[in-house]
C-alpha cells in the first residue's frame, strides 16, 4: 500500500478448533509467524501395524476459507490508504494445519482429519461508489492485485496441507515421529514458505511482482 501495511498472511487456529480443549494461542497476525500445530496420536499402545489408510482434508473438494471482508470507510484514496494504516492487516490469507485425535479401535485402518483454518480476506472500501471513477479504476486494480496476494498465501497453505495428507497415508498409529510431529514439520514449512513470498514481494508492495503491485497512488483524486 502507500503506506507501510503489510498484505502479508495469516496463521489460524481458534481455540474453539482445538478437539484437546486447550488454548492455540488464537490468530497470528502481521510478518507470519510459525503457527503451531495440533495432531494427536492418542493410542498410547495402539495394535501392532495400525495404519493411517484415509486422510480427510477439510478443504477438499472446495475450500471455504475466513473471508468476511476488512471493511474500511473513507472518501477518497488518501484517506483510506490512511485508514489502512491503523489496522493490523491490509489483507489477510494463509492458514494452520490441524490434525483431530485418531479415533481408537481394533481395525488395522484408520483415519485421521487435517484441518486447514484457511484464511482469505480483503478490504472492502465504504465510499467506493462516491469516489471519482479515476479513484474506482486505480482501486479496482490495486484490490485485484492485494487479492491475488492473499490467494497465494492460501494456495500454500493448501499445498503444504496436501503434502502433508500425502505423508501421513502409511503412518503407524503410535509410532515416531508422531502424527503431531509432522503436523508441526509442515507448519513451519508453510511458514517459511509465506515467509519467502512476503520477503520476495515486500509484503505485496513490489512494483512489477507478480504477488506485488498493492500499493495506492494517493495523488489520484
Amino acid at each position: 500500500m502507500a503506506d507501510d501495511r503489510k498484505p502479508g498472511p495469516l496463521g489460524f487456529t481458534p481455540a474453539s478448533a482445538n478437539s484437546s480443549g486447550f488454548d492455540s494461542g488464537g490468530p497470528v497476525t502481521g510478518g507470519f509467524t510459525s503457527a503451531g500445530p495440533l495432531g494427536f496420536d492418542v493410542e498410547a499402545d495402539p495394535l501392532a501395524d495400525r495404519l493411517i489408510t484415509r486422510v480427510d482434508r477439510d478443504w477438499v473438494p472446495t475450500p471455504k476459507p475466513k473471508n468476511d471482508p476488512i471493511k474500511v470507510t473513507a472518501d477518497n484514496l488518501a484517506d483510506l490508504a490512511k485508514a489502512l494504516s491503523q489496522l493490523p492487516e491490509a489483507g489477510e490469507g494463509g492458514g494452520r494445519l490441524r490434525a483431530d485425535a485418531v479415533a481408537a479401535g481394533t481395525s488395522a485402518e484408520a483415519s485421521v482429519s487435517l484441518h486447514g483454518n484457511l484464511v482469505n480476506r480483503a478490504v472492502e472500501w465504504i465510499g467506493y461508489s462516491s469516489a471519482s471513477p479515476a479513484a474506482q479504476a486505480h482501486w479496482d486494480q490495486v484490490l485485484a492485485n492485494l487479492k491475488r496476494h492473499e490467494q497465494r498465501h492460501m494456495e500454500i497453505a493448501i499445498e503444504e496441507g496436501d503434502a502433508l495428507a500425502t505423508l501421513l497415508v502409511g503412518h503407524k498409529v503410535g509410532s515416531t515421529p508422531s502424527i503431531t510431529d509432522k503436523v508441526s514439520t509442515a507448519n513451519d514449512k508453510m511458514a517459511a514458505r509465506q515467509k519467502e513470498l512476503d520477503d520476495d514481494s515486500d509484503h505485496g508492495k513490489r512494483k512489477g511482482h507478480p504477488y506485488g503491485d498493492c500499493n495506492i497512488d494517493t495523488t489520484i483524486k
